[in-house]
C-alpha cells in the first residue's frame, strides 16, 4: 500500500475514532427497516403457504 493511501486510511480511522461512531442514525434506523421487513417477508410468506396447504386438502383428487 503507498504512503498516501496508508496516511488517508490513518486520517479516517482517526476522524471516526473522534466521532465516536462508525454507524449514523439513518444508517442504524434503515437496517432495522430491512430486517423487520424480512421477519414480515417470512411470516406472511408462511401463512401464505398454510392458506395454500388448506385450500389444496379441501380440493385434492382422493
Amino acid at each position: 500500500m503507498s504512503e498516501n493511501a496508508h496516511d488517508i486510511l490513518k486520517e479516517a480511522a482517526a476522524t471516526a475514532a473522534v466521532t465516536g461512531s462508525l454507524f449514523s442514525t439513518f444508517d442504524i434506523i434503515m437496517l432495522i427497516l430491512l430486517l423487520g421487513a424480512a421477519v414480515w417477508w417470512l411470516y406472511s410468506s408462511k401463512k401464505d403457504n398454510k392458506k395454500d396447504e388448506i385450500l389444496l386438502s379441501k380440493y385434492s383428487i382422493q
